[in-house]
């Protein structure tokens, strides 16, 4: 929230959109060399690059990616060996969300981009946008290629008990929020999970674990820390901002609507 509200007022302030897209560019660059050492120096199945668990990469960079691609796409006033670059920079970070193997990840990843790519060839069209996307099909095809047998099996063989576990993260969760109004409290998931008994009853995946966990669902997650209504607050917060961006991206076009169909994607 902090970060989020820097950068809307610096943006207002007069600081210039490039400044965005140098900070996402820095950070999807970092990110993704960190995976490529991770995954091809030191053996790391899952990469998760600079977060405690691989499943944080793509909740991050499928933020992150979409707005990078737009500007790679749709900035007539940047230069071609800057567009390059951040097209380079957006498949990487596509990549690396690959290399984290999260299989919603990877599929909320390629939709993301797929959708930055049609919307605009619609509504930002020109020669620019139709080489970039020909460079970003392309790169997606080969990278598709060589990772495709890595990502059916990953599809394939993930582990039922995955599954389980998250099931019952998901269930201790309701719990949480059917026993008090307004929550356990920001981040004390697995703090209250750990240390009071009732909330494990049931388990089996995650039994005998000396730390229970952390629920991967972002709306049982708010709604065991924050109470019903903290979710209520949460979900209306998002949909005001999908509705923005959706009214920007239907209204504008260029770069302006193509940020905007980026941040709703």
């Amino acid at each position: 929230a902090i970060v989020y509200w820097c950068v809307t007022n610096c943006l207002r302030t007069g600081v210039p959109p490039r400044a965005v897209w140098a900070g996402l560019l820095g950070m999807v660059v970092l990110l993704t060399l960190t995976a490529l050492r991770q995954k091809y120096l030191q053996g790391i199945y899952r990469v998760p690059t600079t977060f405690d668990h691989s499943n944080t990469v793509p909740l991050f960079l499928n933020q992150s990616v979409p707005v990078l691609l737009a500007f790679g796409l749709a900035d007539k006033g940047m230069t071609s060996r800057r567009a390059i670059v951040t097209l380079v920079a957006a498949l990487g970070g596509l990549f690396t969300v690959v290399m984290s193997f999260s299989r919603t990840g990877m599929v909320l990843g390629l939709l993301s981009v797929m959708g930055v790519l049609w919307y605009a060839n619609r509504r930002a069209s020109g020669i620019r946008v139709t080489v970039a996307s020909i460079v970003v099909a392309t790169g997606l095809t080969l990278g598709g290629a060589v990772m495709a047998k890595s990502i059916v099996e990953r599809f394939m063989e993930a582990p039922e008990a995955s599954k389980m576990a998250r099931d019952e993260f998901n269930r201790a969760a309701s719990r949480m929020a059917s026993d008090h109004v307004l929550g356990v409290g920001i981040n004390q998931y697995p703090y209250v999970l750990t240390n009071v008994p009732r909330y494990r009853e049931g388990f089996v995946v995650m039994a005998n674990e000396e730390q229970a966990g952390v629920c991967h669902h972002i709306y049982w997650l708010t709604a065991a820390e924050t109470g019903w209504t903290g979710l209520v607050v949460f979900v209306v917060v998002l949909l005001r901002l999908a509705w923005v961006a959706l009214r920007g991206a239907w209204r504008e076009r260029g770069l302006t609507g193509t940020l905007h169909a980026a941040v709703l994607a």
